[in-house]
């Protein structure tokens, strides 16, 4: 209802292959830009060849922007990291998530 939830598919033909998804608002400590906080975002293991990814994530940016998104937040897994893309796209690294399990 407030517009925040952002979604991109990649499809092959008709099949859902791939999606990213992000969380559009305005940035906790500069009001006055607005944001997006990547949530996730997968494209399947035999779609990964060549430029694909890279194209999937250009567009993100393209739509975002579109949306007035002036700052994007990401992250990449530990075992399956695409630093090397995100950099290639022009994103820097910025801090590192940890995550401990308690109670479960």
């Amino acid at each position: 209802a407030e517009g925040m939830l952002h979604i991109v598919t990649a499809r092959k033909e008709e099949e859902l292959v791939g999606y990213h998804v992000s969380f559009v608002t305005m940035h906790y400590h500069h009001k006055d830009r607005v944001t997006a906080y990547a949530d996730l975002y997968y494209l399947r293991r035999d779609c990964r060849k060549g430029w694909n990814g890279v194209k999937m994530l250009k567009f993100v940016d393209q739509s975002l922007a579109a949306r007035g998104v002036t700052r994007i937040f990401t992250s990449t897994a530990a075992v399956e990291d695409n630093s090397a893309i995100l950099r290639r796209l022009g994103y820097t690294e910025t801090q590192k998530t940890f995550m401990k399990v308690i109670g479960e």
